[in-house]
């Protein structure tokens, strides 16, 4: 049978499952369409991507990466790679296509000695956190339990220990990565280091990285976290002060403010903050966030740092750094600007007219819409040794997020995040355009936006490596870079 990605339909893959010899030994769970388990496995965290797989391939094993490409080759159907399928531009599922599901390739392996880890890519950052955490140490990852580490290590991977060690992808020392055809090559800075360079921050466009070995950082046996909570009208002047003290704040406490609507309430803006340092320095750098305006209220807690991604029952579930969002939610939409002060004159005005629109939306309607921005100072802007494509600038980052349940308000609650952003780069506010930030923390790019984030020099040079080492374009779900020539 000789078939085309475009043309082949749920049908014939059924027949090639069981024809193609590529999955004669796989090991793990195969799942089609009119398997009982297949309408639940096929969704992601984000509902709104909607897609039916052809397969699932569920990997019990590196050899079932391997074994799913060929087989996806030989059927001429399209790929997306799964690890959380948190992704919020639906990469990790794909219509019609092979899902090969990695979530169950969950070893985390501790070199306490080397302060390293070897991760595998469906490792929970709950799972690495609870690992790491008994030899007092801890790997950069983003702040949530559920998150699967590779996608998340392959483009970028921001949370609490970045504000001195980066990103996560900034800190992999080697990966072991499954190329289309099935081949399997450990890349290291000693053995390849342009793929390794582009592996660390676009690693999700080459290849399936089935291991990730990565740096580990101490960390105190107890950790700080807590918000303050002010009037709205305030923002202005606590802005300010947040931007007039954040260099004076050290590497080991990240803060985050934030617009946000609880259930039945008016908007409140809040300066949440975790704190992975030494007592001494958790005192002083409290003082100084305790001096950036009088708050309404304020909470704080000290915990250890695997508590940090596990926040107590009661706890409203989070956004993609961390924060509070104040609803369950099956939906989300996500957008994103940059900018080099948030001080600016204008910029709170626009914030606070954002909160009033917030106000004056129904009550289902507003309750997971937030505004949330943060500083890029420190290890997440510094340059590392050796390379990362990842591309590195200071200044602050903004995220206009509404999470929710109802698909009838997909229209309603993109058009609000879309336009809180469209103002402020209208206004030239903004370091660049629309969505020109972290590309896993948005919900639709373009190509010209990927080649802004990355430069056009390492685009470029994005493209030739592709051209490479994924020629036909395999890994198309990923975060953007198509092969030089193509």
């Amino acid at each position: 049978m000789t078939m085309q990605s475009d043309t082949c339909t749920r049908a014939d893959a059924r027949e090639l499952t069981e024809a193609v010899p590529a999955l004669e030994y796989f090991q793990g769970r195969l799942l089609g369409p009119d398997d009982e388990d297949f309408a639940e496995r096929r969704l992601l965290v984000d509902r709104r991507h909607d897609c039916t797989p052809a397969l699932i391939a569920e990997c019990a094993s590196v050899a079932d990466v391997g074994d799913a490409l060929r087989y996806a080759r030989t059927a001429a159907l399209p790929v997306a790679v799964r690890s959380g399928g948190h992704s919020f531009r639906g990469l990790s599922t794909v219509d019609d296509g092979v899902v090969i599901d990695v979530s169950q390739l969950r070893d985390v392996h501790v070199d306490a000695a080397r302060r390293t880890a070897r991760i595998r890519p469906g490792a929970r950052l709950g799972d690495i956190a609870r690992a790491t955490e008994r030899y007092g140490l801890a790997a950069v990852t983003g702040s949530l339990a559920d998150v699967g580490f590779g996608g998340l290590a392959s483009v970028s991977g921001r949370g609490p220990l970045s504000r001195r060690h980066g990103h996560a992808c900034d800190n992999v020392l080697s990966a072991d990565l499954m190329l289309a055809t099935g081949e399997q090559l450990t890349v290291s800075a000693t053995s390849d280091p342009d793929l390794f360079w582009a592996l660390r921050g676009a690693g999700d466009s080459f290849g399936v990285i089935t291991s990730f070995e990565v740096a580990l950082h101490p960390i105190p046996e107890v950790v700080h976290t807590g918000s303050f909570t002010f009037a709205v009208e305030t923002l202005p002047q606590v802005v300010a002060r947040l931007e007039a003290r954040d260099r004076q704040i050290s590497e080991d406490c990240m803060w985050h403010g934030l617009l946000m609507a609880p259930p039945g309430g008016q908007t409140e803006f809040v300066v949440e903050y975790t704190h992975v340092g030494s007592a001494d320095q958790y005192e002083l750098d409290l003082d100084l966030l305790s001096s950036i305006g009088v708050p309404l209220t304020q909470q704080h807690r000290s915990c250890t740092y695997p508590e940090l991604f596990h926040p107590d029952d009661s706890s409203p579930n989070t956004g993609p750094d961390g924060l509070a969002v104040s609803t369950t939610y099956s939906r989300a939409y996500l957008a994103g600007c940059e900018f080099d002060t948030i001080s600016a004159p204008g910029l709170a005005d626009i914030l606070l007219d954002l909160a009033g629109e917030m106000d004056k939306a129904p009550d289902a309607v507003r309750s997971g819409r937030m505004v949330e921005f943060g500083s890029k100072a420190f290890g997440v802007s510094r340059e590392v040794s050796p390379p990362s494509v990842y591309p590195k600038s200071d200044g602050y980052s903004l995220l206009i997020q509404v999470y929710y349940t109802d698909a009838a308000q997909d229209d309603i609650q993109k058009r609000f995040a879309d336009t809180g952003i469209t103002r402020l780069v209208a206004a030239g506010l903004t370091r660049g355009g629309m969505n020109l930030t972290a590309p896993n923390w948005t919900s639709e790019l373009t190509t010209e936006t990927v080649r802004e984030i990355f430069g056009d020099h390492s685009y470029r040079r994005l493209q030739q490596l592709k051209a490479v080492w994924d020629p036909n374009d395999v890994f198309r779900r990923s975060i953007g870079i198509r092969p030089a020539g193509g």
